[in-house]
């Protein structure tokens, strides 16, 4: 089961991320019960299946984890070892981040990396969108809200603000956050 993390983690930074590509896996493995074919490779099942599929990253992430992730589900009841699957997913550290607007997955992608090399390898990130933070972000790791948004920068800074939008065009604002 670690293998399967640790192969899953590799191409995978979102716990949305995790759930939904697990979710396809587990769809395109009970669907090849039913077909004649058994020896189809996974990218040819994912093929098959999500014919036209919107979601090519996703795809392509999950006939990356290849035999890694595939073995685990060879013997006996999908839905049982996707279970347990999923158990182990769930006892991954995981960092909340708060931003204004949807990120593009190239983006989530560089933040996951940088989260992994520096925060824990093994992170996933809860990504929720919080329109009033106004820019900037939020994040919560181990029970802590870091907040860097542009809303806190505002409030911390509103009297200085308020003089420089008035006239006072001497005012010093520390950057320091």
């Amino acid at each position: 089961m670690d293998a399967a993390i640790e192969t899953i983690l590799s191409n995978t930074f979102t716990d949305s991320d995790v759930y939904k590509r697990l979710a396809i896996l587990q769809d395109a493995l009970e669907h090849s019960l039913y077909t004649t074919n058994a020896k189809t490779s996974l990218r040819d099942m994912l093929a098959e299946r999500y014919v036209g599929s919107d979601d090519r990253t996703s795809l392509d992430a999950i006939a990356a984890w290849g035999e890694a992730v595939v073995s685990l589900f060879h013997s006996g009841d999908i839905g049982k070892h996707m279970d347990a699957l999923k158990k182990s997913i769930a006892a991954v550290p995981s960092i909340t981040l708060y931003v204004a607007a949807p990120m593009p997955a190239a983006a989530m992608n560089e933040i996951g990396a940088w989260c992994r090399q520096n925060i824990d390898p093994h992170v996933l990130i809860d990504l929720k969108i919080d329109r009033s933070s106004a820019g900037g972000c939020m994040l919560v790791w181990k029970n802590t809200l870091h907040d860097f948004s542009m809303r806190y920068f505002l409030h911390k800074h509103e009297k200085e603000l308020a003089d420089l939008l008035h006239g006072n065009k001497h005012v010093v604002v520390d950057a320091d956050i």
